[in-house]
């Protein structure tokens, strides 16, 4: 993961290795006038001067966060910031697209060598792609792994958040997973970090059921608390 402050050069990489201006840092880190990182339990925070903040896990999980004076002023695929979430999908060039595999590869970024691939045949649909990928024994995994979502351990957080969405996300990573991965975590942080922020607390450890001591152990979880609304 990337960021540039001016002339500072911020870069995330796996196994929470943080480099700033190519050089490795340990945490905590401030650079005066610009940006500080910290360790936040598993993941690096990032705090800027302009009003940016990063939550990267070291693995496959990024949050953005940003001050209310960047409305109307953002553009890409955390969509444009104007509270109308009707016209998100507007690619690069400005034009505006209601597929989202078109949306996406607008905006990607890299070298030629690593982004210029072709693009595999998809469907826009998530359950076509979890349907066609996999095996029935497959799928009867990944609904039992994914199902997690509805267990006790968020119950708290359902009346708050939807699990719909996260669920059908956790489907769709079974499509590219590879064998012996545990591709259902990411879902599972994505929607204990949006529980947290409606203030609902997930403490993973502290459940009474064994496939919540066994789901942390594999995904790597702590505690998530509720995060303060107060950002900035």
């Amino acid at each position: 993961m990337f960021l540039q402050i001016g002339e500072t050069k911020v870069v995330l990489q796996q196994r929470l290795v943080a480099k700033v201006d190519k050089a490795e840092v340990a945490l905590p880190f401030i650079k005066l006038g610009v940006l500080s990182m910290l360790r936040d339990g598993d993941n690096i925070m990032v705090r800027t001067n302009i009003g940016v903040k990063l939550t990267w896990d070291g693995n496959n999980f990024l949050e953005v966060s940003v001050a209310p004076s960047f409305k109307h002023k953002l553009c890409g695929l955390c969509g444009n910031y104007n509270g109308d979430t009707s016209d998100d999908f507007q690619k690069r060039r400005g034009k505006m697209t209601t597929d989202v595999n078109m949306f996406g590869s607008s905006w990607r970024v890299g070298s030629r060598r690593l982004c210029g691939r072709p693009e595999r045949a998809r469907d826009s649909s998530q359950v076509h792609c979890f349907e066609r990928n996999l095996s029935g024994r497959e799928q009867i995994r990944a609904v039992k792994e994914c199902s997690y979502l509805k267990s006790p351990v968020f119950a708290a957080c359902h009346t708050k958040v939807s699990h719909v969405h996260y669920f059908r996300s956790c489907l769709m990573d079974s499509c590219e997973c590879a064998r012996g991965k545990q591709c259902y975590c990411q879902a599972f942080k994505a929607y204990a970090r949006e529980c947290s922020r409606a203030g609902i607390a997930v403490d993973w450890f502290n459940s009474t059921t064994k496939s919540s001591s066994s789901v942390s152990k594999k995904c790597g979880f702590r505690p998530v608390l509720p995060i303060k609304s107060n950002h900035f």
